[in-house]
């Protein structure tokens, strides 16, 4: 096991630059498309072509599979703005460390993960909990990077990773299967990647 994740971080170190550069910049901006359009004369168009949806898969309509990242929404405009600045923040800090074959990977193995769990269990892919995947590595790579809680309070990574866990946790308990478990699938694409991290 430890040859062959020696091997996938050299061959992810050979390749750094490989893969789709500045992804978050892309999903942030895609995001952003869907949701204003849909705040446009309540015009949900875009939104319900792309949202995941099992049903409309097994029909044919398979692009949902990798577009649902795009339907992440909030309801209050700020809160969107500032939430989508935060995440593309984080997949850059992230992509700089990594390269961008690594990250690559790691956003679209947490997005087919959903996909696999979603179409053999029902429910809808959640971009909630990929964005509690990036949030939870970044938090693992930069434990003491600081944010500003309300705009005022600052707060390291790793209080807010914990905030997260106990999140998981609430939903492992609160939630009927199979929906409870959605977070956890995001989490075993974070163990995934810093299994041995975690470990140590």
């Amino acid at each position: 096991m430890k040859d062959l994740r020696r091997r996938f971080e050299r061959f992810c170190f050979k390749n750094r630059d490989k893969g789709i550069p500045n992804l978050m910049l892309y999903i942030s901006l895609g995001t952003a498309l869907v949701y204003l359009m849909s705040q446009i004369n309540n015009n949900y168009l875009l939104y319900n072509l792309l949202y995941f949806d099992r049903q409309r898969i097994l029909q044919g309509e398979v692009w949902r599979l990798i577009t649902y990242p795009l339907t992440y929404r909030i309801d209050n405009l700020m809160l969107m703005a500032v939430s989508l600045l935060c995440y593309y923040s984080l997949g850059r800090a992230m992509e700089s460390i990594w390269g961008t074959l690594r990250f690559n990977l790691f956003y679209f193995t947490g997005v087919i993960m959903m996909d696999i769990y979603c179409m053999i269990f029902g429910g809808t892919a959640s971009v909630t909990y990929l964005n509690l995947s990036l949030f939870l590595s970044y938090a693992t790579l930069f434990p003491d990077a600081q944010f500003l809680l309300f705009f005022i309070i600052p707060v390291r990574a790793r209080i807010f990773a914990l905030f997260d866990l106990a999140i998981v946790v609430m939903d492992l308990l609160l939630y009927p299967f199979p929906y409870n478990l959605f977070s956890v699938i995001s989490l075993a694409n974070y163990f995934l990647f810093f299994g041995k991290d975690v470990l140590n």
